[in-house]
C-alpha cells in the first residue's frame, strides 16, 4: 500500500473521508479562483454598520472540503473591509457527525481558524442543524452561501430501481418519471430556500455533481463515479442472484442523489430570473486524480487501486452497509471493486463531472 493509505483522519461520513476525498477537493479547487474573482471580489457590503459578514457553508459534512473555500473567501473579503468580523455558519442535517465537524473546525491544522489566525479579522463559528429542503436560516440573514458537492442529494427516494443503484440509470417510464419529477421539485425547493436566506445582493456559489448527456442520442456519457457505480450495481445484482442479498433489500436500495444536466440548472434560473442574476454557470469534467497519480508517480496499479478504493469506500460504505451488514461480506464486495480497478484502470479515467453556479440574489 502507498504511504498515505496509512494516515488516519477525523471525518463526518466514514473514517478516511476527509483524507481521501481527492476527487471532491479537485472539483472544488478547479472553480474556486473564478468564484473569488467574480463573486467575492464583487461583493458589496450592505452597510458599514453590519456587525459581521455571515458566510454559510451549506452541507458541511466534516468541514474539511469547505476549509479552502472559507479561507479564500475570507481573505478576499478582508481586503475589502479590514478588520473583517466574520460569522461562519456550518449547516448540515441533524443526523450529521457534529462532534467530528466541531473537532475539525477548532483543532484541524487545515481549518480556517488556524490558517487565518494571524489575519486582522474576527472569526466566529456556529454549527446549524438544518436542510436545504427546509428553512435552514432566518430570511435575509446570509451574505454569502456556498455549497460544495452537497446539492445533489435527494429529499427522499422517488421509486425503486430495478437494474442499478443510481437514479440516472432508471429503467422504464415509471421509474424515470418519478425521479425526474422529484429532481425538478427538489431543485426548486432548495434554491428557493437559498434565495430566502440570502440578503439582497448576497452571493451564491455551488459545485454540484452533474451528468453529461449526448444531445443527439440521449445517451449519458458521464456522471460522478459512473464506472464505479456501474461495477457496484453489477456486483450487487450478482449477490441478489446468489441469494446473499434479498430481492426485497435490493428493491429498497437506491443512492439518494440527483445529478442534473447543465441545461436543468440553466432552465431553472431562466424561469426564475427575478430571483437571481447569474454571474456564471458552466459544466466541467475532471480526470480521476488517483489514476493521474498512478500514471505520473507510482506506476503501480496496486497502489492506484488501494488509494482509489479508500476514497470510494469512504463515501459509500455507510450506504452499502444497508445491503451488506456483515463485515466479511462487505470486505469481499469492496475487494471485488478493487480488482476491477487493477484489471481495467482506464475504465475509471474520468470520475467526476460538475456544474459550477455563481449567482447574485436580487
Amino acid at each position: 500500500m502507498s504511504e498515505h493509505t496509512l494516515k488516519a483522519s477525523i471525518t463526518g461520513m466514514r473514517e478516511g473521508y476527509s483524507e481521501y476525498a481527492v476527487s471532491q477537493h479537485n472539483a472544488i479547487a478547479n472553480g474556486l479562483e473564478r468564484a473569488v474573482s467574480q463573486l467575492v471580489e464583487t461583493f458589496e457590503f450592505s452597510s458599514a454598520s453590519d456587525p459581521y459578514i455571515n458566510l454559510v457553508d451549506l452541507g458541511s459534512a466534516d468541514g474539511v472540503n469547505s476549509f479552502p473555500v472559507i479561507e479564500s473567501f475570507s481573505r478576499a473579503l478582508n481586503k475589502k473591509r479590514m478588520p473583517l468580523n466574520l460569522m461562519v455558519s456550518h449547516v448540515d442535517l441533524p443526523s450529521a457527525d457534529f462532534n467530528g465537524l466541531s473537532h475539525n473546525i477548532y483543532q484541524n491544522e487545515c481549518s480556517y481558524r488556524q490558517t487565518l489566525s494571524t489575519e486582522n479579522m474576527g472569526i466566529h463559528s456556529v454549527i446549524v442543524p438544518g436542510s436545504f429542503y427546509d428553512s435552514f436560516l432566518p430570511e435575509n440573514s446570509a451574505d454569502i452561501i456556498f455549497s460544495t458537492t452537497a446539492l445533489h442529494y435527494a429529499s427522499r427516494r422517488a421509486s425503486i430501481l430495478s437494474k442499478h443503484v443510481h437514479p440516472l440509470c432508471a429503467t422504464g417510464n415509471e421509474e424515470k418519471s418519478a425521479w425526474e419529477e422529484l429532481s425538478a421539485s427538489d431543485l426548486n425547493t432548495a434554491l428557493n430556500h437559498i434565495h430566502s436566506s440570502l440578503k439582497s445582493g448576497g452571493k451564491f456559489w455551488a459545485v454540484v455533481p452533474a451528468h453529461n448527456r449526448d444531445s443527439s442520442t440521449g445517451k449519458i456519457n458521464n456522471y460522478w463515479y459512473r464506472e464505479v457505480l456501474d461495477v457496484m450495481s453489477e456486483q450487487l445484482l450478482e449477490l441478489v442472484d446468489k441469494g446473499i442479498v434479498s430481492e426485497e433489500s435490493w428493491n429498497n436500495f437506491v443512492l439518494p442523489v440527483h445529478q442534473r444536466h447543465l441545461y436543468q440548472w440553466q432552465k431553472w434560473f431562466a424561469d426564475n430570473e427575478s430571483m437571481f442574476q447569474v454571474d456564471f454557470l458552466y459544466a466541467e469534467e475532471q480526470e480521476n486524480p488517483y489514476l493521474q497519480r498512478f500514471t505520473n508517480i507510482h506506476q503501480d496499479l496496486n497502489l492506484f487501486a488501494d488509494d482509489y478504493l479508500l476514497s470510494v469506500r469512504a463515501w459509500s460504505e455507510q450506504i452499502i452497509i444497508q445491503l451488506l451488514p456483515d463485515t466479511e461480506q462487505r470486505n469481499t464486495f469492496f475487494e471485488g471493486l478493487r480488482n476491477q480497478f487493477v484489471q481495467t484502470p482506464d475504465r475509471f479515467e474520468n470520475d467526476t463531472f460538475s456544474v459550477y453556479i455563481g449567482a447574485t440574489r436580487l
